[in-house]
């Protein structure tokens, strides 16, 4: 697996092959992630993942992850018991926002996986829903040597992206002046966003982006999708001069510890969807509407 400073100069190589003009010479560096003398230029690469909002407020991400470390739990587990030459494919049950316990889950596939393995010839499956343990859908287990793997979910509409580009993108303006300060007088800062080809990790670019338009301060944005090999430049518009009538202030503790706000416009518009923006982490709130203020974060505060 690719580290994070690895990936960061592998969509940036991606992004100028598929047509961004992004200059060669790069150095690594931090706030910004890349630097270039000639020009003077910095560009930040931030991945574009699946919100949270796709995914009954769970960060698909993150459930991938839960769900990688239950099976990895269980496949160690069967390797102390001595079954070995055998993998599973996992439906888990899908939550719907609603809290999991690992290790409850840990218990029951390890139970069940350990109860049948012998009857996989090659494949044996658990598909019953009164048989099947709570928080899954199908249980399959494999003989021979195989990845241990489960489906992921995140259902993301077309009217969710431009939504979740603004918030992404606002989120990353919080540190424009210290890119700024770090850099050379009049050297210009870029942002490349990039998204996968996993479920979890994918947002496709959608027809008609290049006529959307986006309130941000850096010179130039561009979002690159590993799927589809293709790069667009996002297109500045106006910052929204006043508040509509119908709007609300979010205010939440953040998972860094950080007390943050949002102000978001409950009026329908090619926004519409969910707004859930933080500062920079993985947990906050999500509203319906689109995201018209970002603020940054108001004081420490401790999280337990």
């Amino acid at each position: 697996m690719l580290s994070k400073k690895e990936m960061e100069q592998c969509a940036l190589d991606a992004a100028r092959k598929a047509g961004a003009p992004i200059p060669t010479g790069e150095l690594e560096g931090e706030e910004p992630d890349f630097r270039f003398q000639t020009p003077p230029l910095g560009i930040d690469v931030s991945e574009l993942v699946r919100p949270a909002c796709t995914n009954y407020g769970i960060l698909p991400l993150e459930q991938e992850r839960f769900r990688q470390k239950i099976l990895d739990s269980v496949r160690q587990e069967c390797v102390k018991r001595g079954i070995s030459s055998i993998y599973a494919r996992v439906y888990f049950t899908d939550p719907r926002g609603k809290k999991q316990y690992k290790q409850e889950l840990i218990g029951s596939l390890t139970e069940v996986v350990t109860a049948n393995y012998e009857k996989a010839a090659p494949c044996w499956s658990l598909e019953e829903p009164s048989l099947l343990p709570e928080g899954f859908d199908q249980i399959q287990i494999f003989s021979g040597d195989g990845e241990w793997w489960s489906a992921t979910l995140g259902r993301l509409s077309a009217s969710q992206i431009p939504l979740h580009l603004a918030s992404c993108i606002a989120a990353k303006e919080l540190k424009l002046p210290a890119y700024r300060k770090n850099l050379p007088s009049g050297a210009q800062v870029w942002i490349l966003l990039y998204s996968g080809v996993t479920i979890p990790r994918s947002v496709n670019i959608p027809g008609g982006i290049r006529e959307w338009k986006f309130p941000f301060d850096f010179d130039r944005v561009f979002w690159f999708s590993f799927l589809e090999n293709e790069v667009v430049e996002l297109q500045r518009g106006p910052q929204m001069p006043d508040y509509p009538d119908q709007w609300i202030q979010m205010e939440f503790v953040c998972e860094c510890g950080t007390t943050c706000r949002i102000d978001v416009e409950l009026l329908d518009g090619p926004f519409v969807g969910h707004a859930y923006q933080h500062c920079g982490t993985t947990t906050g709130r999500y509203v319906p509407g689109r995201v018209i203020k970002m603020w940054e974060g108001l004081e420490a505060t401790n999280v337990s």
